[in-house]
């Protein structure tokens, strides 16, 4: 009778080894990565096209841009590619007017070589949607070299 019972037992386990040994983990398929950064504002980037400039050509070109707040704190507006713009422009200025129902300011960023350079400045935005007005006041060096740009002048970062 105890053979009766150890035979199966023993088929059992056996197929069960089987059936386990064909589940054998050979190794990972697939990994993912990702981090999730919190929203702090929303906005389409817009770009504004200077045309064709000479050497001490002046002008000015205008835009505007809705940025939306979603998270309140000090925003810092950063002046980019400095390096090219002192290069190529005498005066280089960007003002900002930031506006929605209960606020107005103004920023300016950029400058000339006489005056000096801002490379940013910093504004608290509670949250909300905002209307930024930007205005470019240039005057092409007398020494510009030949360059043709398509670039950022003008980041936002959350400070605080």
């Amino acid at each position: 009778m105890k053979t009766k019972i150890l035979i199966p037992a023993i088929i059992g386990i056996t197929v069960s080894l089987v059936a386990l040994a064909s589940f054998v983990f050979i190794g990972n398929l697939v990994n993912v990565t990702f981090t999730v950064n919190p929203s702090y504002a929303q906005f389409n980037l817009i770009t504004i096209n200077l045309g064709n400039l000479t050497t001490s050509q002046y002008g000015y070109a205008t835009s505007t841009i809705t940025i939306n707040i979603e998270k309140s704190g000090d925003y810092q507006f950063v002046l980019e590619n400095q390096q090219i713009l002192q290069q190529e422009f005498s005066n280089f200025t960007i003002v900002l007017s930031v506006v929605n129902s209960t606020a107005y300011s103004r920023v300016i960023i950029g400058g000339s070589n006489i005056t000096g350079w801002i490379a940013n400045d910093t504004l608290y935005f509670n949250t909300g949607t905002y209307t930024v007005s930007v205005a470019i006041y240039y005057t092409v060096s007398s020494n510009a070299q030949p360059l043709t740009f398509d670039g950022n002048i003008v980041g936002l970062r959350y400070v605080s």
